[in-house]
């Protein structure tokens, strides 16, 4: 009862944030895995924001950081973490039909798994932290291989990297594994697939999740490098500090509708401070 009083809080002063707020900007959607059963509430969700915003591709998104030019009314963009097969069936039978591209950031570990029992075991200890185990025993829940991200390129859609382990960076200790994990994800991408890497997302990417020196080196490796912290991407916005907002496919469509709009994005203002302050430490 709690947890649905407080959405609902959320949801009436999410709409008054959205309501006041009347700058362009580009707000990036977060997704993960999609369970078989959740497919049509997504194709319903996408279906929903794309009769009512400007979705935008990768390509518009980058270029409007290199032109210094953002559109003039509100878009969206949206990205997928973590790799898992799922999201290539929704590319590939709900995204691609209605002319939307996308961003797929992979952590190549998952990608190389040689068995099922790798993949578990992958899922189980390096993906989902522990209150949010999934159940293992969804067959569907296996990432991508790599002919699946040669297809998403050919149609059109842009891969990053996201680490080799997904990782929390923030927790690692020794420079030499942190330079690993982020640069040779990338490497091993643009070795598999033949095309260059320049988009990169933290794992997790709460602000917890992301410090200074991973942030560095990050930024000497890609050319655009994405948080999970809410908010909008608007001119005066760092290509090293973008921002997204995480997307629960469960939650009802209003909600999410509010997500998409950027009707939560004030209440995370503090951890998009002291990410602005960690680029230019």
């Amino acid at each position: 009862m709690k947890n649905v009083l407080k959405k609902h809080l959320l949801l009436m002063l999410g709409l008054v944030n959205r309501l006041s707020s009347t700058k362009a900007s580009t707000h990036i959607l977060i997704f993960h895995d999609i369970p078989p059963i959740q497919i049509n509430r997504l194709e319903k969700l996408i279906r929903h924001l794309n009769d009512r915003y400007d979705i935008i591709d990768p390509v518009t998104f980058t270029q409007q950081f290199q032109n210094k030019c953002f559109s003039k009314k509100k878009s969206l963009l949206f990205s997928f973490d973590d790799g898992f097969y799922s999201n290539y069936i929704v590319a590939k039978e709900i995204l691609f039909p209605l002319g939307i591209r996308s961003i797929f950031f992979i952590p190549t570990g998952f990608i190389d798994c040689s068995n099922r029992e790798d993949e578990i075991n992958y899922i189980n200890n390096n993906i989902y932290e522990e209150e949010s185990k999934p159940d293992l025993e969804i067959d569907d829940m296996k990432p991508m291989r790599w002919e699946h991200l040669s297809e998403l390129l050919d149609m059109g859609n842009i891969i990053g990297a996201h680490t080799i382990n997904h990782t929390q960076l923030s927790s690692i200790k020794t420079n030499s594994l942190m330079i690993d994990e982020i640069t040779s994800s990338g490497d091993r991408i643009e070795y598999m697939l033949g095309s260059r890497v320049d988009h990169f997302a933290f794992p997790f990417g709460d602000i917890n999740s992301i410090n200074a020196n991973a942030l560095r080196i990050a930024s000497k490796r890609y050319s655009y490098v994405y948080s999970g912290i809410r908010g909008p991407n608007m001119l005066d916005t760092n290509n090293f500090t973008i921002r997204r907002e995480p997307v629960n496919v469960s939650d009802d469509l209003r909600y999410n509708s509010l997500v998409a709009s950027g009707g939560l994005s004030s209440y995370y203002w503090r951890d998009r401070i002291r990410l602005d302050e960690m680029i230019r430490q």
